[in-house]
């Protein structure tokens, strides 16, 4: 069954990008991902993603995540199970925008 996963990072900012990005690329290459989004929130920062499977997120979470976390960090995922996971239907290339940096839509 598919999963969201919301994690939030306590006084993570957007500076802290460079960071994940080489993450970023290997996760869209992970079995079962299905897509990710985040942004700054009170105090921090909030990653959400969505999985095929609860296996599927562990798997990649225990080779890619895990063994860069410092020692004693505390587990921060709140695992919950999806009933549905809806996607838009792709746009033709002329129409298709995306989101830049700072949240604004721009054409692709």
């Amino acid at each position: 069954m598919a999963v969201v996963v919301m994690t939030e990072i306590p006084g993570a900012t957007p500076g802290d990008e460079e960071r994940w990005a080489s993450r970023a690329e290997r996760i869209r290459r992970q079995p079962g991902f299905v897509f990710q989004a985040d942004g700054a929130v009170a105090g921090g920062w909030r990653v959400i993603s969505v999985w095929d499977s609860r296996e599927d997120f562990q798997r990649f979470y225990d080779a890619e995540i895990r063994p860069n976390l410092p020692s004693g960090s505390p587990e921060r995922d709140v695992i919950s199970e999806l009933r549905d996971v809806v996607l838009a239907q792709p746009r033709s290339r002329s129409k298709q925008q995306s989101r830049d940096s700072h949240g604004g839509l721009s054409n692709a």
